[in-house]
């Protein structure tokens, strides 16, 4: 399944519930009416739109080729139902739901369909695989070799190294008063020429590849007005750098710098900004502008005074043309494309009805106007598979699955499918819960280190919207981040080029991944040492069997 990272159901597991995903995550507008946050993940949904089944030395996968935009993958094993192990796609032709006449006639309520505008061809394409290519590393190699035929995935990476993903807020806002006056304050938390401190810091530290994505640049912060007028944060310019000084001298010393653009996402809705909710955000069937609910942390349930203004999928261009307008000039500038990497929503407004397959292409056709504006500077972030024709490089590449009852294990097929076309990185590791496990997970799946820093004490971001970064001062994690992308590089760095030949679960907590060229890393996830084929691997740790 190719949920989040990927993942495995075996046959016959005496799991009591099924498997059905959406394909490339839920829709926000069809989920409008939730009273509470689902356990799904959309982080780590279903990210690729294949999927496959093995028995024996024989084995298929499928690939949804048109309409992936309505699919969905579900998958059941024997025993629930009937005595058949089952992995299928299905195609909602039609979406629906409930509208309510409120307080006008009482709590009646009706069903709501939408338009019926598919006109391609539900069509999905089969591969077959026999004997040593019979498993999930042959279904991400057949998938590999597809996306290089339909040209999604281009050249060889070259040279050797992995990269290092540096992300620094600029600036926040929070509340301040004047004269017992309440207003919202816009504060630097990382200007250009700290920014630039604390990147001179990691060259002199030894790591290279370093590639700068720069988030609360413009519009009043990292949460703040639509995209679709640009007006950068003035104070960011404190200490002498201003953006284009930062971006020139980020490329004068090797760095791409990519500035993070939101699409679809509104946090505060003010006049002259080109956005109106009425005008700009997506509707539901009852006409209704769909806004993204936030929840809250204790019980779960949506937080109706915080809710996320968005922008309806055919004005996603008018972003694009903002930044192109404005930074036309601008020398190896680089953006963050932001959620429209894997948001996907419709827009049910009946004269203007945009359904997931319209929405998709939107999306696309937005970041790849904006791919060739900018030579290709762009940085995809969590990407669904239609995103990377577009993509330099990913952030927040899915680690893991959503992990289910019914799944049994969680496997890196999303990076088997992109390893050595793409650099990429995964979730931030100063953010995770287990940074140790997530710095396994980067080893296992060959990914570079990624980083989420500010140049400010925490505690500034203390009773603001942004206390959920809790840790996110650069001087606490620099001297470790150094250290471990050393480690990493040494075990990584040559196989840049290399494609993912085969991927192996030795054990439970023990797995082994074998480059094309026959390296072997081992990663062991345990508290105990282990020894695999006579090599030994410490507990929470990695070792490397070189090959020829």
């Amino acid at each position: 399944m190719p949920d989040g990272s990927g993942a495995l159901i075996n046959f016959d597991n005496k799991a009591q519930t099924a498997y059905t995903a959406k394909v490339y995550g839920q829709d926000v507008t069809m989920n409008v009416l939730a009273t509470s946050q689902s356990q799904i993940d959309q982080t780590v949904t279903v990210k690729m739109p294949v999927f496959g089944a093995k028995v024996g030395d024989s084995a298929w996968y499928a690939i949804i080729e048109d309409g992936d935009g309505y699919s969905d993958i579900s998958a059941s094993v024997s025993g629930r139902v009937n005595s058949y192990n089952n992995v299928y796609a299905g195609f909602q032709y039609l979406e629906y739901g409930v509208s309510t006449l409120g307080n006008m006639v009482g709590s009646n309520s009706f069903q709501m369909y939408s338009a019926a505008k598919f006109n391609g061809t539900y069509k999905l394409r089969y591969g077959f695989l026999s004997k040593d290519k019979a498993d999930y590393s042959g279904m991400a190699e057949g998938y590999r070799d597809y996306l290089i035929a339909k040209g999604v995935l281009g050249d060889r990476l070259s040279g050797e190294g992995i990269p290092f993903y540096a992300e620094y807020i600029g600036a926040i806002d929070r509340s301040a008063s004047f004269l017992g006056i309440k207003y919202r304050a816009v504060t630097p938390v990382t200007t250009y020429a700290q920014a630039e401190q604390i990147t001179d810091k990691l060259i002199a530290g030894g790591v290279s590849n370093i590639n700068v994505v720069y988030s609360g640049w413009a519009n009043d912060g990292l949460h703040g007005t639509a995209y679709t007028k640009v007006k950068n944060v003035s104070k960011l310019k404190k200490g002498g750098t201003d953006q284009e000084e930062f971006i020139k001298d980020m490329s004068g010393k090797g760095v791409d710098t990519f500035f993070t653009a939101e699409f679809q996402r509104v946090y505060y809705d003010v006049m002259g900004d080109g956005y109106t909710l009425l005008g700009s955000a997506p509707k539901y069937f009852d006409r209704s502008s769909v806004k993204e609910s936030t929840f809250y942390l204790s019980n779960g349930m949506v937080d109706s005074n915080d809710k996320i203004c968005l922008i309806r999928p055919s004005l996603a261009m008018k972003v694009t043309d903002q930044l192109k307008k404005k930074y036309s000039k601008t020398a190896n500038i680089g953006f963050n494309v932001g959620t429209i990497s894997s948001m996907l929503f419709t827009d049910q407004q009946s004269e203007n009805y945009t359904d997931r397959q319209d929405a998709k292409d939107y999306n696309t056709a937005a970041v790849k106007s904006l791919n060739e504006a900018f030579g290709g500077r762009i940085l995809i972030d969590n990407a669904n598979a239609y995103m990377l024709p577009f993509a330099k490089d990913v952030i927040n590449a899915p680690f893991d699955s959503n992990r289910s009852r019914i799944v049994d294990e969680a496997v890196p097929f999303y990076e088997m499918v992109l390893h050595g076309y793409v650099d990429y990185a995964g979730d931030c590791l100063n953010m995770t819960d287990d940074y140790n496990t997530t710095l396994l997970k980067s080893i296992e799946s060959g990914s570079g280190l990624y980083f989420k820093w500010i140049y400010s004490d925490n505690s500034i971001l203390k009773e603001t919207d942004f206390d959920s970064l809790y840790s996110v001062n650069y001087e606490g994690w620099l001297d470790k981040a150094v250290t471990d992308y050393g480690r990493a590089a040494e075990v990584l760095g040559s196989l840049r080029g290399q494609t993912i030949a085969k991927h192996e679960i030795i054990s439970d907590k023990v797995v082994r991944v074998t480059y094309e060229k026959g390296t072997q890393i081992l990663v062991n996830y345990s508290k105990a040492d282990a020894v695999v084929d006579g090599q030994a691997v410490s507990a929470g740790s990695f070792a490397v069997v070189t090959g020829r």
